[in-house]
């Protein structure tokens, strides 16, 4: 669980907080955020993973979709489907952007899909 450590490792670096502080938004103690950001327990040195639970308040916490948090913590979707390597792009491209940024890019995204709607509603008529 080294990749989800480092994948949410670099998220709190980006907003510049310390363990401490995006410990208490995750309202998890700093010790285990700093053991799943390390991937390695303390006390065991053994490999470590939140639970399923714990990585979706992660992933609230940082802005990120839940699905793609728990596929990288190493969770399979109830659906046992996977995201497709353009979604997971669209994930990753949306994931770069700032917050005022991801919501013109929804803006833009709910524009294409009334388009749509739109084209296929008169396809239908005409």
């Amino acid at each position: 669980m080294q990749d989800f450590g480092a994948f949410i490792k670099s998220k709190r670096e980006a907003r510049n907080w310390t363990l401490r502080e995006a410990a208490d938004h995750i309202d998890i103690s700093s010790s285990r955020l700093a053991e799943i950001e390390r991937g390695v327990s303390y006390h065991t040195e053994r490999p470590t993973r939140p639970t399923p639970d714990l990585v979706e308040r992660i992933a609230r916490v940082y802005d990120v979709p839940v699905a793609y948090a728990l596929a990288e913590a190493g969770y399979t979707p109830h659906n046992g489907l996977r995201l497709a390597p353009d979604a997971e792009l669209l994930v990753s491209l949306f994931e770069s952007l700032d917050r005022e940024r991801r919501e013109l890019a929804l803006d833009f995204l709910r524009l294409l899909l009334e388009h749509a709607s739109r084209s296929a509603s008169e396809a239908d008529q005409g």
